[in-house]
């Protein structure tokens, strides 16, 4: 779990996806997907979770691009190219990192929290117009 202060990203950053690899890798238990997710909350209000949905894509994700600093350099890069900035709305932030996830096969999921209903869940993706979508997951 992760708590993002005023000033910080609305989304998952290079080191929360860091630290999420890493945790896999070294918690007992964690290294069946659908049972492990990785928490945020932030200052802009969201909850998210996040799951590696696909362990091996996922796997693959993290060796490219999160085991060293130089890699996790390039891929903070990507998300300036991408548009990621604590600037955004919550909404443009999640479609930006949901398109960097699905272009490089980042094999996550996305999940968000209902302030309204807290402990309702809705996962978060990209519709074939790379448009957000909420599908209830209870």
């Amino acid at each position: 779990m992760s708590t993002h202060t005023a000033g910080m990203l609305s989304i998952y950053t290079v080191t929360d996806l860091y630290n999420y690899y890493t945790a896999r890798f070294t918690l007992p238990g964690a290294k069946v997907p659908s049972y492990f997710n990785f928490e945020i909350y932030t200052a802009a209000g969201p909850v998210y979770s996040l799951v590696a949905s696909d362990a091996y894509f996922f796997s693959v994700f993290g060796d490219r691009y999160l085991t060293t600093p130089a890699k996790r350099a390039d891929l903070q890069n990507l998300y300036v190219s991408y548009g990621i900035n604590v600037n955004n709305s919550v909404a443009v932030n999640q479609q930006a990192f949901l398109r960097l996830m699905k272009d490089l096969r980042g094999g996550v999921s996305l999940s968000i929290e209902q302030t309204q209903f807290p402990g309702h869940w809705l996962r978060v993706e990209l519709n074939n117009n790379n448009s957000l979508t909420y599908i209830s997951c209870s």
